[in-house]
């Protein structure tokens, strides 16, 4: 798969209603997305009318935006450089859903903060974590009631 091609696919709306919604952003990445800001605009100084001017994080110098796989392709490429056992970008989406599971948040959060359209959806895609939630509460309970 090539990762190079420049030509962006324009996607003026989300997937569904529950895929728009927005998310408080951590230190570090608000830093990094600043600078990228800051980048973006010496180089629409630079270039001028050459800059393609658009409302995109991910560009190129040029302004032109990124195709919609760039991002997870080129991830798949430095997992490879850095012998990393294989993951796909997609899954670290999965990460963060059970990392917050692991943190105690409810799904109802946790489907709100991915966007899933039902409450049904996050259930059934993350139900294997529930159960060591399952197993938690039984020691927790178990220990409440042990004499």
């Amino acid at each position: 798969m090539r990762c190079g091609n420049t030509k962006a696919i324009d996607k003026p709306r989300t997937k569904n209603k529950a895929s728009h919604r927005t998310l408080p952003l951590i230190a570090p990445l608000r830093e990094y997305l600043l600078s990228l800001r800051q980048k973006q605009d010496a180089n629409r100084k630079l270039l001028g009318s050459e800059y393609a001017d658009n409302d995109y994080v991910c560009t190129w110098n040029n302004g032109a935006a990124f195709k919609p796989n760039y991002i997870s392709c080129r991830f798949g490429i430095v997992i490879r450089k850095a012998s990393l056992p294989h993951l796909r970008f997609h899954d670290l989406r999965h990460s963060a859903a059970s990392m917050l599971l692991e943190l105690k948040f409810s799904l109802k959060e946790i489907q709100e903060y991915l966007g899933h359209g039902t409450l049904s959806t996050t259930a059934n895609i993350y139900a294997h974590l529930q159960y060591k939630a399952k197993e938690d509460m039984a020691v927790s309970l178990g220990n409440q009631i042990a004499i």
